[in-house]
């Protein structure tokens, strides 16, 4: 079985689990992380090794390895109530790295949540390789070497799993070549206003 399905089969049990805000130690993001951790770290034995990494610097929040293969785990929560939510996924450059090893794989857990008065309710999970993620809502914003970005998860998301770990892959190299050259034109146009008419008079 896919590990994609042990995890949905797992998370999926937090659909219409709900707590009061008030009683919880954390931010109620950082709650919620922690559950679904917790529902995830379920499924490890001995053959399948769940590692906790909530760090701001590494790409996951939960780790998994199985079979010869390395699942980077990252958790994205969003409250539906409020206008906007433009997370932030991946540099594009980890990403690029990190996926051309094909033994390594990347999983989006992407939670929707509600508040009303005090209590929180989680209405929906979805579970998804980064491939899935359909590039009409992904951008590539000025943040490092380049972030892949969620447009935005207001509307909601749609998700492609017909497409391709490879055909994920040249998109995303084709992407960041069009962002690094319209980023050299962009700073080769600075350089230009700093011609010798800044000079000191």
């Amino acid at each position: 079985m896919e590990i994609t399905t042990l995890i949905i089969e797992k998370v999926s049990n937090l659909i219409d689990f709900k707590f009061d805000s008030k009683l919880i130690p954390k931010s109620i993001s950082d709650y919620i992380d922690n559950l679904c951790y917790n529902k995830v770290n379920e499924l490890s034995n001995d053959e399948l090794i769940v590692n906790e990494t909530f760090s701001a610097k590494s790409i996951e929040d939960v780790e998994i390895k199985f079979s010869g293969n390395t699942y980077k785990i990252d958790i994205k929560n969003h409250d539906v109530n409020k206008d906007l939510s433009v997370p932030n996924l991946i540099s594009i450059d980890k990403a690029r790295k990190y996926l051309s090893n094909i033994n390594n794989h990347i999983i989006y857990i992407f939670i929707d949540y509600k508040i009303e008065d005090d209590t929180v309710t989680i209405i929906n999970v979805n579970v998804k390789p980064i491939e899935s993620l359909d590039w009409s809502y992904l951008s590539i914003q000025n943040l490092g070497k380049g972030q892949l970005q969620l447009k935005s998860t207001t509307g909601g998301l749609f998700f492609n799993d017909n497409v391709t770990r490879k055909e994920w892959m040249e998109k995303l190299i084709k992407e960041g070549k069009d962002y690094y050259d319209k980023l050299i034109l962009k700073v080769t146009e600075y350089l230009i206003n700093w011609g010798d008419e800044t000079k000191w008079q």
